[in-house]
Order: structure tokens, then C-alpha cells, then sequence
């Protein structure tokens, strides 16, 4: 396939040692419906054969762009977002996978809206060992379409950044992934978003996110990714305070599992002083 110039989708893989899931994921990508696409997959330092693997497909919509060391994934999409030469951006991982229309039903869903519409993502299914959930889940009642999604947001993150496409333009606007956070950098990218746009929804399970083993999910101290985001929103946060409540509620889970008896006493101090200030954080609608 000749290459073109400016496709109109630029795809950002980031990848770490994933040799062994990398092909799969590639070929998801490859294998879809809508095929004006490049895919710039950013290697983040790795030690294996993922280079080589990769020059080995037969594709010039593929670009590979190699970091040298390990500098994490936040990095990596950065990288692969100011590389990128699509009008808009969308997110895969190396351990995911793409359903073949997901892409043709984002774009149409973006032109349906015409200008209304800057950001698209969908439903996804995730798959933890045997157990499979679809995400979001269905007593958050969202419907199709386009909405406001910010203050939902504000209780949780239901967006996976795979489910993403994002037209280039806004992400100028709102800045590039955090490079200062650890994790729960997908819900302080849709909390940007969001906070500039409405967001086009789908609610069809068009990607399969599998947890493993070194998924970035597994990994202990939660808690203070909550924090951080929590500290770094605290204006929206405290502007709807049912929201703050159950994020300082999410502190205390995750501080307990961590065994982390100080942070928890914290924070269940917090909660107590806000439901004594703000009794109306007690009705939280979804």
C-alpha cells in the first residue's frame, strides 16, 4: 500500500517488552475496516525482539520509533503524538485488541456531529483471568451519543484510553499526557477533554483490554493516583462535593488494601469532616 502523507488517523501503540502479545495487537490494528490510518508504535527502550519483530511486517503505514531507554508510557504517547500526522489521534496497547469496525464506527460518529464532536470513545470488555466485565457499566445509563461527560467523570473513570480517538487539535489544546503521574494518566487526560469538549460515546464493545500480570493496573499504592488527581482537579472536586466523597472514600479502600493505616485515618477524618459540611455529597447520582 503506498503511503500517504497525512492519513487521516494516526494510531499510538507504546510498547515495553511485549514481543510475545505485540503481533496480535498489530494485527488487530492492520485488520480494520477503515483503512486510512498510520500506526506509530513507540518502543520505550525495549530488551527483546520488538524491533525486530516489527520491521519484519510487511506494512508502511507502520512507523517505528525507538525511545533507546525505558522513560514509561506516558512518554511513549507523547512521543508518538508529536510524531503523529493524522488530524486525529487514537490510543492502542501492546496487550489489547481491536474488534475490526471500531475505527469506521469512531470516524462515522465523529462526522455524524460534524464540529459538535472532538472526542469519540466506545465501550470495551475487560478480561481479568475467566472473569469478563463491559466497561462502563450499565448503571451509569449512558446512552449513545454525544454528551457532557465531565461531572461523571469526576466520580470515576469509565474510559479506557485504547477507546479513545482524539482529534489532534484539541490535545494541542489541552496538553499531552502528565509525565509527573504514575498511573491514572487515561482519567487525567478524559478530565481535560472533557472539561473543553463533549465527548461522542459507543456504546458497543469495540476493543478487549486484558489484564496481566505486569498490567500497570496490578500495581499497589493506588491510592496515590487517587490523591493526585484529587489535589491536581481539587476545584471541580470540591464544586460537586459527591464527588469528592467518593473519591476520598476510594483513598480509604486503597489505603487499607496497602496497609497503609496513617493515610487512612487521613482520610476517613476528610470524609467524616465533609459529610458534617456538605450533607448533600450524600446523594450521589450516577
Amino acid at each position: 500500500m503506498h503511503k500517504k502523507c497525512k492519513p487521516n488517523v494516526s494510531i499510538i501503540l507504546p510498547t515495553y517488552n511485549r514481543e510475545y502479545c505485540l503481533l496480535k495487537s498489530i494485527n488487530s490494528l492492520i485488520n480494520q475496516t477503515y483503512k486510512d490510518f498510520e500506526i506509530i508504535i513507540t518502543d520505550d527502550g525495549s530488551t527483546d525482539d520488538t524491533k525486530n519483530l516489527v520491521l519484519s511486517i510487511s506494512d508502511d503505514r507502520i512507523r517505528y520509533i525507538s525511545s533507546g531507554s525505558r522513560q514509561g508510557a506516558n512518554a511513549a504517547r507523547n512521543r508518538g503524538i508529536c510524531a503523529a500526522r493524522g488530524k486525529y489521534i487514537a490510543f492502542h496497547d501492546s496487550d489489547d485488541e481491536w474488534l475490526p469496525d471500531k475505527l469506521e464506527l469512531q470516524i462515522e460518529s465523529l462526522k455524524r456531529f460534524g464540529d459538535s464532536a472532538k472526542v469519540c470513545f466506545c465501550g470495551f470488555v475487560r478480561i481479568d483471568g475467566e472473569n469478563e466485565k463491559y466497561i462502563p457499566k450499565k448503571k451509569r445509563q449512558i446512552e449513545s451519543g454525544l454528551h457532557d461527560f465531565h461531572y461523571q467523570l469526576l466520580k470515576g473513570n469509565f474510559i479506557t484510553t485504547p477507546s479513545l480517538i482524539v482529534e489532534k487539535k484539541i490535545l494541542n489544546k489541552v496538553g499531552m499526557f502528565d509525565d509527573s503521574l504514575d498511573r491514572l494518566q487515561d482519567w487525567d487526560l478524559v478530565l481535560r477533554l472533557s472539561n473543553n469538549t463533549k465527548f461522542v460515546f459507543i456504546d458497543q464493545p469495540l476493543l478487549i483490554s486484558y489484564i496481566t500480570d505486569d498490567s500497570i493496573t496490578r500495581r499497589k499504592s493506588l491510592w496515590q493516583g487517587v490523591e493526585k488527581i484529587v489535589e491536581k482537579y481539587k476545584g471541580d472536586f470540591f464544586a460537586h462535593p459527591s464527588s469528592l466523597l467518593i473519591q476520598y472514600l476510594n483513598i480509604c479502600i486503597f489505603s487499607i488494601i496497602d496497609m497503609e493505616f496513617v493515610i487512612f485515618g487521613k482520610y476517613f477524618l476528610k470524609t467524616i469532616s465533609l459529610m458534617m459540611m456538605k450533607p448533600s455529597a450524600l446523594f450521589i447520582r450516577w
